[in-house]
């Protein structure tokens, strides 16, 4: 359950993954040795909330945003999507916690709202709840090991608490009710469209993608249909079509190409889908809006 750090010191430096679903790391710093200044973060799906507790600490973000973060007073919520790192001076103290974005949308769910952003990064008045938090896990590994047992229950207590302030606190939330209910998150949604328009050419695998958004292959069924109006397969499907217009319109390359191009078995499969959809055959369709002033140019390269 806990890993990566000596129990007696946690109060001064360590690393602590809480389990049983609570999807929360915590990290506590002190006196850093200098081959430990810098703190990378990976690019991933999860929130970083940074309490400083003394000295000086610079915040990188992938995407060249940068800022530096004061002793004390303040409260930072970072966005990982692109990754981050944490520079401190020696003898900085710092507290951190990173939260997966799936993990506060299984809670979001449970209170009936749903979870629609964090900042990419942003500066927010110091938070004492979330301090005290952190401090009752800490002292309370530190008094009983997790290999003493008897800590799942507070230290998953705890975890929850903690995942629900950051929620709350830091998380812009919209209403569960109405015609988004049961919709996918609008992070969630962006993953997934993002994800399948970058594999057009391959076949679906929507259990990867479920596991992108942290929840099941028939929760993001129903969850996707229930945010766009469409099935996973029709909007899939009608974006292949949509790319083949373009290659009609834009390029002189066989309709045969096209298909394999855009993830059809073969030139009749691109006929039959794009004729359902559009009414009429790809040949007729290029024919009706290829412009009289210019030819077709063959493509230089794929986009």
């Amino acid at each position: 359950m806990y890993a990566g750090y000596h129990s007696e010191k946690i109060l001064d430096r360590g690393d602590c993954d809480l389990g049983h679903g609570v999807g929360l790391h915590l990290r506590r710093a002190a006196d850093i040795p200098e081959r430990q200044q810098r703190r990378r973060y990976a690019p991933e799906l999860a929130v970083l909330v940074v309490i400083p507790r003394s000295g000086n600490l610079f915040l990188e973000l992938g995407n060249g945003q940068s800022a530096a973060i004061a002793a004390c007073g303040s409260t930072w919520v970072v966005n990982l999507e692109q990754g981050a790192s944490l520079v401190g001076a020696p003898g900085t103290k710092y507290s951190s916690l990173k939260i997966t974005l799936s993990a506060l949308e299984c809670l979001a769910t449970g209170c009936g709202v749903r979870l629609n952003s964090f900042p990419m990064m942003g500066e927010y008045p110091s938070d004492a709840v979330l301090e005290n938090f952190v401090d009752a896990l800490a002292e309370h590994i530190t008094v009983q090991p997790a290999e003493q047992g008897g800590s799942a229950d507070f230290c998953h207590a705890i975890g929850t608490a903690i995942k629900y302030h950051i929620l709350r606190t830091y998380g812009d939330q919209g209403s569960g009710t109405g015609q988004t209910a049961g919709a996918l998150a609008p992070w969630q949604l962006h993953v997934v469209k993002e994800a399948m328009l970058a594999r057009l050419d391959s076949k679906l695998d929507a259990e990867k993608l479920a596991r992108l958004c942290g929840i099941s292959t028939s929760h993001l069924r129903r969850a996707f249909l229930a945010s766009t109006g469409q099935s996973i397969h029709r909007w899939v499907v009608r974006q292949r079509v949509d790319q083949a217009c373009g290659d009609l319109l834009s390029t002189s390359l066989p309709m045969a190409e096209i298909a394999l191009r855009w993830g059809f078995s073969d030139q009749s499969h691109l006929t039959r889908t794009f004729a359902a959809l559009l009414g009429m055959t790809p040949a007729r369709w290029r024919r009706a809006h290829s412009s009289s002033e210019a030819s077709p140019v063959q493509e230089s390269s794929r986009p």
